[in-house]
């Protein structure tokens, strides 16, 4: 038994319960509105409402034979629980069966009682596209529990929404396409001639129902008749407007068509050994007429064209779209009603066995293959044999209409709303224009509940008209219409039509139309139509284009100046005559460069303070006539004038010039203007619009006030001076003037010129060198109003400052010494310059400022001399100067840093020099020798002073020579020493112990003398200690030994030096102060002792300190019994506390004895009987002793032995007792843990670093 291979993914079959009769009825009732009633169909026509149709996916291609279709009466199966698995998905939840299902019954609970429960059927992904069956309850409280039961042509997956407590059960499909209960009943497959089809191995002689075969031809007509529907599209649109009337073609004459002309372009499918998988690759490229091709005259080049009239659309196309085409090419059928099941077919139970059920097979060489040619990749699917599709039956009446279409993001709902698809401009100039429209709408809605929508009737009606017409055309080999095929979706997701290319007649007022549409699915069930109304009219009239826009004026010697503006305008001359231009333009003042014009300006209205103005051109025929303006034809560059007509170009462009009363810039610096420009026409709708529109490309211009801003200036007395050179050796000048108030000046230029240059233009020779400044002046200031323009030419522009400045720094030319002229001109924000001055009537007076360079001289360096006085440092200073020197600068410091330059030495004492001798000369360079004296009164000091000297030179008795002085270079570093005038000072000495004992003590003092030698010599310092009587006398203090300050030892003696020693030593110098120590050790602690410090200057000038330290009596240490605890029966805790130092250096030592006392036994008389007794216990003696550091804290490193004393107490090796100290507050505490228990008695002792010591007892 052949097994059949059922995958709906790439075989799928549909079968459909059409009912005939309600079709007719609901269009026969809008066909009586236009008196178009639709006749009853006849029972012939009704015998045959079952129709099949099929289709195979490109991967697998169509089979080399006929298909097979096969019959049964519903089964009543036993359904296969199957635990399916669920997830949830967007609407409900997914439940997937894991296998092909040709019938599913699902059973749960509602989920909200009242809501409708769904269940959907998808084969592969969950799709609306991919939905094969649904259906819908509604449960009630009554009811909760629902039960669907669906067939499908095959389902992998269900979704399933406000369902709960799902249980699943499924028919496979590969158990139903395999059942044994099948009947073929029909052979479909192409309509071949007897014989079949040439150059393939088709195998298709013999089709039609198995109870009666015949030829293929016959066949396909016999499907034709039974299945071909017998109504077209609705008589009438809902605006009671009539639509075409519908034809069916001429069957036998569509087969013959078939035959004649299809078969063979798409016969290379069935090439023997061709893979049916392999169908869908072929290609056949055809030569077909290029654009141009026929048309009259012929272009100058018909480029050639190709097409791909590739056989496997050529054949599916139509079969999968046309209803006839579907059934004459064998995939589709018809069969009779169910005997079983008479009258309307509106619902069909999948639970009924009476009813029918339906598979269609074919047989196939090779199984499906998916490409993916961007991979490179081919997977085989499936092998050859034979496969089936299973088509359960499934009512159908209705196909839904277009959906009408709106743009916008809240979706597409809305009446359709035609839209002008394109704009044809007139083929000649002033003819109509034309149009095409193009309507849109929404695809159908994909799905099971839904007809598979194939084709559409778009039609088209005139406002008012009775009967519409189609936009498609009747067909004239067979008959009927070539009704047009669903196209693609466009980018937005949208289906179109366009209507034919129409006229909008001229004065009409524009076109008024209405459209429809209609769909129809693969079985010819149509849909009502979808309509609405278009109305659209020619566009206005282009207005002009402007540019160029120009506004200028000039200056009249009033601020009422005469102004002009010129435009450009570009007329549109290809689709409509111009009889007229006509121009607007508002002038307005401005405040600012930026400003616009004032609120309220338009072609037909200008503001307060604003001026309308108006000019235009007339045309007779091309020729322009200005009215209140000159218009000049140019060509499409603008570069030449030209004749008006054609040969200007398209759009033709026209020069409009305008001669304006003069502007007043008595108030504003700037006048600005807007143009707008609009045409009029010989036909159609004018004028145009005012243009420009819009704020982005207005046309507007302005223009600056060219009167000028002519600078004051003030020329000052003499020639003045130009500054001293700068470090790049160039001289500096000051060029000043002035302006009145809220002026429109941009910019200042400043303009120079050289005394020889300006000589030199006008042909004058130098004046003798000798001759003063002024006198030149005198004469080239005359050169300036005789030869105004050579003397102009000689200026050049050196300097631009801003219009807010009023003078301006000009550098010289380095090493110029002639005069230099300089004149000021002025450019407005509108780029008018002040003329010059020299050069302009009614500008009188001089306008030159004057300076020259200065000649510099400067003075040798200074010589200076000093030397040491009872009144001071006397100064004798001298300086060889070709300048005279008025002043002598001298700084001093005694920092030497500081005085590496004279800026750094602080303010100078100024001396006056000397009136010079005749014949006082240097020796060497024959200078006039400048000589002063004079006594500083430096503050004293051992430190060295550094003086500088600076000559200033005076020639301020030479004015008219243009010499200036500079000051003279510093003279060299001079060192000076004041000495100070009293003894060296010396600090009171401090007196403090070294050693514990007090014998080793130090006195310290300090001195700001010198260490290092003077130029008077070094000082010298020695320390004595003694006995204050020993040190009284002549010979101890005559004995004390002298050393020099820098040969004292900067290290402490160590160690001490023995009694009666004394060591001096000195440690590092701050703060301007060396610190000085007299080491020294005395024999008896007790007794007082004297110390004795002494300096002598270089002068000879002693000083001395003197001090006694007195007799050292030592304090015994603090030590204070706290407590005794019996810390067991064997161990005793004595607690002390002590206020010394505990990390004192050297260091205290705590030591304890413990001993313990014998029980006293009160005696007893002469013996008693018995044993004699024990002797008593000899008492026991500890002792220990520790140094304070030594003794840890309780609770430290070392791990204390499990005692009841929450102190734990290290035990020193031997005796046992432990030590540790704790805080209480600022007190020490030392726990001391005495291993003897009962009895005892303890001396603690504490011992000081000098020896001397406390103890206290306790006892047990």
């Amino acid at each position: 038994m052949v097994t059949f291979i059922a995958d709906p993914g790439f075989f799928r079959a549909d079968a459909v319960a059409i009912d005939w009769a309600s079709i007719a009825k609901s269009q026969s009732a809008m066909g009586v509105r236009v008196n178009r009633p639709v006749p009853a169909l006849t029972d012939d026509q009704l015998q045959f409402p079952l129709r099949l149709s099929w289709a195979c996916r490109a991967e697998l291609g169509v089979p080399h034979g006929v298909f097979t279709v096969w019959e049964r009466a519903v089964p009543r199966v036993d359904l296969k629980p199957v635990d399916a698995a669920h997830s949830p998905i967007d609407g409900g939840t997914l439940v997937t069966f894991g296998q092909a299902a040709g019938r599913v019954v699902i059973s749960g609970t509602a989920s909200n009682v009242g809501s409708p429960s769904t269940v959907k059927l998808s084969w592969g992904t969950p799709t609306a596209q991919s939905i094969v069956a649904a259906q819908s309850q509604t449960s009630s409280a009554a009811a909760t529990n629902l039960v669907f039961d669906l067939r499908c042509p095959g389902a992998d997956c269900a979704v399933v929404s406000n369902l709960t407590n799902l249980s699943v059960a499924i028919v496979p499909l590969a158990e139903i396409v395999n059942a044994s209960d099948w009947k073929e009943v029909e052979y479909v497959g192409l309509p071949v001639k007897p014989g079949g089809l040439a150059g393939t191995d088709y195998d298709g002689d013999k089709q039609g129902l198995v109870s009666a075969l015949t030829s293929a031809r016959d066949a396909a007509i016999s499907r034709l008749t039974r299945g071909a529907p017998p109504l077209g599209w609705f008589p009438v649109l809902p605006s009671g407007v009539a639509a075409p009337t519908w034809a069916a073609p001429d069957l036998d004459k569509l087969v013959e068509v078939i035959e004649g002309t299809l078969l063979d372009r798409v016969a290379a499918l069935y090439r023997p050994g061709l893979p049916e998988h392999d169908q869908a690759l072929l290609s056949d490229v055809q030569a077909v007429d290029g654009p141009g091709a026929g048309v009259t005259p012929p272009p100058a080049v018909v480029r050639p064209a190709t097409v791909d009239a590739a056989p496997w659309p050529l054949l599916v196309l139509p079969a999968a779209t046309d209803p006839f085409y579907n059934l004459a090419l064998g995939f589709g059928t018809a069969l009779p009603r169910p005997a079983l099941r008479q009258g309307p077919l509106t619902h069909v139970d999948a639970s009924a066995s009476a009813l029918p059920e339906f598979m269609v097979t074919a047989r196939y060489a090779d199984g499906p293959v998916l490409r993916f040619p961007e991979l490179n990749l081919e997977i085989p699917m499936y092998s050859g044999g034979d496969w089936a599709a299973y088509c359960p039956l499934t009512p159908h009446a209705t196909t839904p209409a277009p959906v009408p279409f709106t743009a916008g993001v809240s979706g597409r709902t809305g009446a359709p709303v035609p839209s002008p698809y394109s704009l044809q401009p007139p083929t000649t100039i002033d003819q109509p224009w034309r149009e095409n429209v193009r309507s849109t709408w929404n695809p159908a809605p994909a799905g099971a509940a839904f007809a598979h929508v194939t084709e559409y009737a778009p039609v088209r009606y005139a406002a008012g008209a009775a009967q519409a017409e189609a936009l498609f055309d009747e067909d004239l080999d067979y008959g009927g219409w070539k009704v047009p095929t669903i196209p693609a979706a466009d980018d937005a997701g949208v289906l179109a039509t366009v209507d034919r290319l129409a006229d909008i007649p001229l004065g009409s007022g524009g076109r008024h139309e209405g459209y429809g549409a209609a769909h129809s699915d693969l079985y010819g069930v149509w849909s009502p139509w979808s309509e609405s109304v278009y109305a659209g009219t020619e566009p206005a009239a282009e207005p002009p284009m402007l540019a160029n826009l120009k506004l200028a004026t000039h200056y009249a010697g009033t601020p009422q100046c005469p102004a002009t503006l010129e435009i450009d305008a570009f007329v549109e001359w290809r689709e409509r005559s111009t009889t007229s231009v006509e121009f607007a333009a508002v002038f307005y003042p401005m405040a600012a460069l930026t400003d616009g014009p004032p609120s309220g300006a338009s072609p037909t209205s200008a503001p307060a303070g604003s001026i309308l103005r108006t000019f235009s051109a007339a045309f007779a025929g091309d020729v322009p006539t200005g009215v209140g303006c000159t218009v000049t034809p140019y060509d499409a560059d603008g570069a030449a004038p030209t004749p008006a007509g054609p040969g200007q170009g398209e759009p033709r462009r026209y020069r409009a010039h305008v001669d304006l009363p003069p502007l007043d810039f008595s108030t504003t610096f700037r006048w600005g203007v807007e143009v707008w420009a609009r045409r009029a026409l010989a036909v159609g709708p004018s004028p145009s619009a005012w243009a420009p529109a819009d704020e982005a490309h207005a046309m507007r211009a302005s223009v600056g006030s060219p009167v000028p801003v002519i600078p004051a200036t003030v020329p000052l007395p003499g020639v003045p001076l130009a500054s001293l050179p700068d470090s790049n050796g160039c001289s500096h000048v000051q060029v000043a003037w002035g302006a009145p108030g809220g002026t429109n000046v941009a910019k200042w230029v400043i303009w120079q010129a050289s005394e020889e240059y300006l000589r030199e233009r006008c042909g004058v020779a130098d004046p003798d060198p000798r001759t003063v400044p002024g006198r030149r002046l005198v004469d080239v200031r005359q050169l300036l109003v005789d030869h105004p323009e050579p003397t102009r030419l000689a200026f050049r522009r050196v300097l631009e400052a801003p219009a807010a400045a009023r003078a301006a720094d000009v550098a010289l030319a380095r090493g110029s010494n002639s005069m230099q002229f300089f004149v000021v001109t002025s450019t407005t924000d509108a780029g008018a310059d002040a003329p010059w001055p020299y050069n302009s009537s009614g500008v009188g007076g001089d306008h030159t400022q004057v300076f020259i360079a200065p000649r510099v001289l400067r003075p040798s360096p200074p010589l200076a001399r000093p030397a040491a006085t009872v009144a001071g440092l006397q100064l004798d200073l001298e300086v060889p100067s070709d300048v005279p020197v008025s002043t002598f600068r001298v700084y001093s410091v005694k920092n030497f840093d500081a005085a590496r330059h004279a800026d750094s030495m602080g303010a100078p004492v100024l001396v006056t020099a000397l009136a010079p001798v005749t014949g006082d000369t240097d020796l060497v360079t024959g200078q006039q020798l400048y000589r002063a004296s004079t006594v500083l009164a430096l503050a004293p000091s051992w430190k060295p002073w550094y003086l500088r000297v600076v000559a200033v030179p005076d020639v301020s008795g030479v004015p008219e020579l243009g010499v200036r002085g500079l000051l003279s270079p510093e003279s060299d570093i001079v060192t000076a020493v004041v000495p100070p005038t009293t003894p060296p000072d010396l600090d009171a000495l401090v007196i403090t112990p070294l050693t514990a004992d007090h014998t080793g003590m130090v006195a310290r003092t300090a001195t700001t003398a010198p260490e290092a030698a003077t130029p008077f010599g070094t000082h010298r310092l020695g320390a004595v200690a003694g006995s204050a009587a020993a040190i009284d006398t002549e010979e101890q203090a005559q004995a004390m030994a002298l050393a020099d300050f820098s040969a004292l030892s900067a290290t402490d003696p160590s160690p001490l030096p023995a009694a009666g020693t004394t060591v001096l030593v000195r440690g590092p110098r701050a703060g301007g102060e060396t610190p000085l120590a007299a080491f020294f050790t005395r024999a008896d602690a007790t007794q007082p002792i004297d110390v004795l410090v002494r300096i002598v200057d270089p002068m000879g000038r002693i000083t001395e300190q003197r001090a006694t330290a007195p007799g050292w009596s030592p304090n015994p240490p603090n030590l204070t019994l706290v407590s005794v605890t019996a810390s067991s029966a064997t161990a005793t805790v004595v607690t002390v506390s002590s206020t010394e130092n505990r990390v004192a250096e050297p260091p205290f030592v705590l030591s304890v004895k413990a001993t313990t006392r014998p029980l006293l036994v009160p005696r007893l008389p002469s013996p008693l009987p018995g044993p004699a007794p024990l002797p008593l216990p000899r008492p026991t003696t500890l002792t220990a002793q520790i140094d304070l550091p030594d003794i840890p804290r309780a609770g430290g490193l070392r791990p204390p032995r499990p005692l009841p004393s929450p102190i734990p107490l290290p035990r020193p090796t031997g005796s046992g007792i432990e030590f540790a100290y704790r805080l209480s507050g600022h007190i020490v505490l030392y726990d001391i843990l005495i291993p003897l228990g009962g009895r005892l008695s303890a001396s603690v002792t504490l011992r000081s670093p000098d020896g001397t010591q406390t103890t206290v007892t306790a006892s047990a």
